[in-house]
């Protein structure tokens, strides 16, 4: 299950006195994306079967939030797609349209 937080991002942030370097996003909140691959449900959506299609390759939608896998520090990207379909999204699964 991925696990995320709403934080912005920063080059470097100061940690213990202490340079903490993390990754800068690569997409915006508010920008039309398009999804690179079908998004298929990977158990963060208990709503829906393990696998499950939750939104085809092609589909287009608009960056709600983005945020950061906790662990890894990598973005996790929300995007809304048609029919107000919210997913989590790492960046090679979406593209800019």
């Amino acid at each position: 299950m991925r696990q995320w937080t709403c934080r912005p991002f920063a080059a470097s942030v100061e940690e213990g006195g202490r340079a903490n370097e993390h990754r800068v996003h690569k997409y915006a909140g508010g920008e039309r994306v398009v999804a690179a691959i079908d998004l298929l449900n990977d158990g963060s959506r208990p709503a829906f079967l393990m696998h499950a299609l939750l939104v085809e390759r092609g589909a287009t939608g608009e960056l709600a939030q983005v945020g950061k896998h906790v662990d890894t520090d990598t973005p996790i990207y929300l995007v809304e797609f048609a029919g107000g379909r919210v997913v989590g999204c790492l960046e090679d699964e979406i593209a800019p349209v």
